[in-house]
């Protein structure tokens, strides 16, 4: 009764949805979709699918509801004649379509008549070859992917009707289903990538569902027979074979016992052989595919039941057998071995029971060398878990055994090796492991490593990398630990030693990460620390300058150059530096070697540069140290005292004759190894020079004198001239008002600096750029002539008061030995004297010293006729 109640309900629905235009609509919709929907083609299909699932959802509706009125029709589509009737495309479209239909809930269509027939044309299609598919014809490659889709939808239809309780399959047609089953071993084996997947599925499905049952157990035996049988001889095995039995692993190895494994290995041993003869039934067509075979029976040993301690030795023995065999070029090479990749899914499988085996081995060079590559691979992350997990394992086997151990050495190193490639992966992990980090601190320390490191001749090229990889474990400590200065100073020992191998990286790190990269906090605190290092008797001296060097200067320059890096020093470690170690007394300095002085003058200059304030006190211990240093001979820290001296001398006053002292050492100096050097003290010093040298009363300072009188001393050496020359062009604004007495020499020069034709492009450039100047520094005379202002003569007219620079030989070189002298044979700043001739014209003149009477000269009138002029108008 309440069934006929709501047959009768739906009758009454269906009559007002009849009289409804939108449900009509709505319905003549879903079946124009109906007609597509077992249609040939694919992206109509599947948008068709999504559209009716997006119809159902907002009508509340099931899909196969609002597909039963056109039941008929969609039927009549699919199963009007038999499946292989069809074109491809056309039975495509069936099978997915029936597919969708079967998958939906509830099923669709699950009850027509001609179901189980399609079915079995389905399964047939599903094992036939292409050449059956194409009517004997033998498809191109176009057809063969057509056919390869074709499968994959006969298997996805026959794993739907297998999952589906309306079709029911399992108890209505038992022998289909059988047949179905064999049909998912045949695809699994040796089918087309997607059909493989839909068909594991489907097999996995009936493992979950039928596991345990007798019918299925022997059926299943029955189905694996063929598969075991091509297993028989090692000759007919073929990669697809083996990856299909690959597949079948994965959802039955409980299926298989140990048997397989022993089975396998013995065909490893064959073809590791010699003299192995190439496989019967021309398998291999080239070369380059031999090594596959090996490598996919390796594969499945992975998959096997679990026995390591009978496969873990064999089958790594036989996996560097196989490696040797290999050529030295190639695809398949000693260097890009196909079988370390299958072999490490085997030791993931079985971690612990692999640490042991290779733990025992770590004294054999082929099995150390096999355990590392594979621990350095991207797919070995389990077996570096327990690695990490097992860290007294590792000691035991490396760290920890006793020194008259007759491999102790090899096993530190391998030990360390080991480290190397944990920390790669888990640079936080050394800090997790603190007896780990302490070994590798003592291996770091100790005599032994300083005396292989000095004997780099004598080790093979793995242990040449010892220091290395232990540089890049404690590297990865010390970015974890950013408080542990005691790592950064111990690396530092690295660079007191000539070695072949590059550490260009650890000066990076400590470059970029650490004088920029460490918060202010954490510099201050490095720097104090390597300061107390640096005054320490026992601290090598070689140490000393690495640690400042690296360390300390670069920290200094980052911070102090930056607002607010002053508080990076406070006042006790300014007078540590200064006390201890730039004025430790007469008997230490005594004992500082010259690279020491070097680091030691560059730190002054750099205090000095930024915190000149807070060095006031400290006047005399810094200018004493350097100072002391510009009475020794050697020519590098004499120079960098140079460079000392002039930012102190531009930082606080000093004597003059100290000034004009260094200022004339300077400019004498020109030798090639010296030039940047004296560049950088030149160009510190000069700035300062106006205001630590005034004219006082003399027309020119006594350093623009003195300058000239060492360009007329010097000027027949081109090196010292080119030298002053380049000194002049970088300050020329400085020399712009005392050009009088230089320009002369500068257009002189010109053809001996610049115009020969040996000359190197760098005296061409310098040519170059003194013409340059000559003509800048008159441009600005006529700019700034043009800028004065103008005044009345005489009441009458206006003119304007030029100032003409003499440059004529014949007026400045009456008296050479006057103009040799700093003092004399210059000018002396008399005053400029104005002339009006009969015409009008404004002329000027120079009082010089050594002509008591002015001549004044009228620059439009050369020559004998222009004096007679002002000589009858006087």
């Amino acid at each position: 009764e309440e069934e006929e109640e709501k047959e009768k309900e739906k009758e009454k629905e269906k009559k007002e949805e009849s009289k409804d235009p939108e449900q009509i609509a709505f319905k003549e919709v879903v079946g124009h979709l109906s007609m597509e929907l077992v249609g040939g083609h694919t992206t109509v299909r599947s948008n068709i699918q999504k559209l009716l699932g997006e119809l159902a959802q907002l009508t509340g509706r099931d899909v196969a509801d609002l597909l039963e009125p056109f039941r008929s029709s969609i039927s009549q589509q699919i199963f009007k004649r038999r499946l292989t009737n069809f074109p491809v495309p056309v039975q495509i479209g069936h099978l997915d379509g029936l597919t969708y239909c079967l998958s939906l809930k509830p099923a669709f269509l699950a009850g027509e008549p001609n179901l189980v027939q399609f079915f079995q044309d389905a399964l047939n299609v599903a094992e036939m070859e292409d050449q059956a598919i194409a009517g004997g014809r033998q498809p191109d490659g176009g057809v063969v992917a057509q056919f390869n889709l074709l499968r994959t939808h006969c298997v996805q239809l026959l794993r739907t009707a297998m999952a589906s309780s309306e079709v029911s399959l399992s108890t209505n047609n038992q022998e289909l289903r059988n047949q179905i089953i064999l049909m998912f071993f045949k695809v699994i084996t040796k089918g087309h990538h997607d059909a493989v997947i839909a068909a594991r599925e489907g097999l996995a499905e009936v493992l979950q569902t039928q596991r345990g049952k007798a019918p299925f157990k022997d059926l299943l035996q029955s189905s694996l027979r063929p598969v075991l049988v091509n297993l028989a001889d090692y000759r007919k095995l073929n990669v697809p074979l083996l990856e299909g039995l690959s597949r079948l692993l994965e959802l039955l190895s409980s299926w298989f016992n140990v048997t397989l494994g022993e089975k396998l290995l013995d065909y490893l041993q064959k073809w590791a052989e010699p003299d192995k003869a190439t496989p019967a039934g021309g398998q291999i067509k080239k070369a380059s595919d031999e090594p596959k075979i090996p490598a996919a029976i390796i594969q499945l040993f992975h998959l096997l039941p679990p026995a390591p301690e009978k496969f873990m030795q064999k089958l790594a023995q036989l996996t560097i057998d196989l490696e040797l065999k290999l050529p030295s070029v190639g695809d398949f090479s000693q260097v890009r071995s196909p079988y370390r990749a299958p072999l490490t899914k085997f030791l993931n499988r079985f971690p612990s029971e692999a640490l042991d085996f290779f733990y025992g081995k770590l004294t054999e060079p082929q099995y150390c060398k096999l355990f590392q590559h594979i621990l350095r691979s991207e797919t070995a992350s389990p077996l570096r878990d327990e690695v990490r997990r097992s860290v007294q394992k590792l000691l035991n086997h490396t760290f920890l055994k006793d020194p008259a151990h007759a491999d102790y050495h090899e096993l530190r190193f391998q030990g360390v090796a080991i480290v190397r490639t944990i920390c790669k992966f888990f640079p936080d992990w050394l800090r997790e492991s603190p007896m780990v980090l302490d070994h590798l601190q003592r291996i770091w320390l100790s005599k032994e490593r300083i005396a292989r490191l000095q004997k780099e001749e004598e080790l093979e090229l793995e242990h040449l990398l010892e220091s290395k990889k232990l540089v890049k474990c404690l590297l990865c400590y010390a970015r974890c630990n950013t408080n542990d200065h005691e790592v950064l100073f111990n690396m530092l020992t690295i660079f007191t030693v000539r070695s072949v191998v590059d550490y260009s990286f650890l000066k990076q790190f400590y470059a970029h990460e650490v004088a920029n990269g460490y918060t202010l906090s954490q510099r201050k605190s490095m720097v104090l620390h390597m300061i107390n290092k640096c005054k320490d008797p026992a601290v090598p001296q070689e140490l000393k300058v690495q640690a400042l060097q690296l360390l300390v200067i670069p920290t200094l320059t980052s911070t102090l150059s930056k607002p607010g890096g002053e508080s990076v020093l406070d006042e006790s470690t300014i007078t540590t530096i200064v006390k201890d170690l730039l004025d430790p007394g007469d008997e230490i300095l005594s004992r500082y070697d010259e690279a020491l002085h070097i680091e030691l003058l560059q730190l002054a200059t750099l205090l000095i540069r930024y915190l000149k304030n807070q060095l006031v006190s400290h006047r005399k211990e810094l200018i004493k140290f350097a100072w002391d240093r510009l009475k020794r001979d050697e020519t590098t820290s004499k120079q960098w005292a140079y460079v000392n001296v002039c930012r102190f001398i531009e930082a606080y006053d000093a004597p003059h004759k100290i000034i004009l002292q260094v200022y004339v050492a300077l400019l004498r100096a020109f030798q090639p190894e010296q030039r940047p050097l004296l560049k950088q003290a030149l160009d510190i010093l000069t700035p300062a020079l106006p205001k630590r040298l005034p004219p006082q009363e003399h027309k020119y300072p006594i350093w623009i004198r003195y300058t000239k009188k060492i360009i007329v001393e010097e000027g027949h050496s081109l090196p010292h001239l080119i030298h002053i020359w380049h000194f002049l062009v970088r300050h020329a604004d400085l020399f712009y008002s005392s050009r009088a007495q230089f320009v002369p020499q500068m257009v002189n020069s010109l053809n001996r600096i610049g115009m020969a034709n040996s000359c190197p492009v760098e005296n061409r450039k310098l040519a170059i750029d003194l013409a340059d100047l000559v003509m800048t520094w008159d441009a600005r005379r006529i700019e700034a002539a043009k800028a004065e202002p103008v005044v009345k003569v005489e009441g009458k007219e206006e003119a304007k008061v030029v100032v003409k620079m003499e440059v004529d030989g014949e007026a400045g070189g009456a008296d050479e030995k006057k103009r040799d002298q700093p003092d004399e044979g210059l000018d002396n700043g008399a005053p400029t004297k104005k002339a009006k001739t009969e015409a009008g014209a404004v002329t000027t003149a120079t009082a010089a010293a050594s002509a008591p009477t002015p001549v004044p000269v009228t620059p439009s009138t050369p020559g004998g006729g222009g004096r007679g002029r002002q000589r009858r108008g006087r």
